[in-house]
């Protein structure tokens, strides 16, 4: 009984902590920390004061350069200068065709006129954007494909599910071989 006491935790720490992170070369990371129907919840790490930090939802496909001077994200929100983290919630976002953008940290905005993503979460991504032209890629991060269920859970993937799954045996297998010896 206890060994199914410690591997039934195993399994709930491992799905509790996915997440999907991205580093970029100067230390800055991006961390999808989960995703639901409503909402979009990501940590970074890294930003420094000055370079116009701001992370938006693009399509998986969506390319920004510094040379375009324009993108076209979903939502996005402008980041205070360190580490942190923000939840984007879609229809609380501020449609830019009727608010004047302040690009003050932690302000939140959508271009899209219904408040939602118009597709699968898997074919989203995050883009970190910033530097003097406000268009260089700075950092990304894919979203994980959405859970079997629905609703507003945290969306985890097979892979974490495998994780899980991994983990659970290996912490059985200790405790086995604990009591071996």
């Amino acid at each position: 009984m206890k060994k199914l006491l410690y591997v039934l935790v195993a399994v709930i720490i491992a799905v509790s902590c996915f997440t999907v992170a991205v580093s970029a070369d100067d230390g800055r990371t991006l961390t999808v920390v989960s995703v639901t129907e409503k909402s979009i919840t990501f940590k970074y790490t890294g930003a420094k004061a000055g370079d116009n930090n701001w992370v938006g939802v693009y399509t998986k496909d969506a390319s920004v350069t510094p040379d375009a001077q324009s993108e076209t994200s979903s939502f996005y929100v402008y980041l205070a200068d360190g580490d942190g983290e923000y939840t984007i919630e879609f229809d609380k976002c501020l449609y830019t065709r009727d608010n004047k953008d302040t690009y003050a940290p932690g302000s939140f905005w959508r271009n899209v006129e219904n408040p939602v993503l118009a597709d699968k979460q898997e074919n989203y991504k995050l883009l970190w954007l910033g530097g003097a032209s406000w268009y260089e890629t700075l950092a990304q991060a894919a979203l994980p494909a959405a859970s079997q269920g629905g609703g507003d859970n945290p969306s985890t993937s097979d892979g974490a599910l495998a994780v899980a799954i991994v983990a659970a045996a290996a912490a059985g297998a200790v405790v086995l071989a604990k009591k071996k010896h």
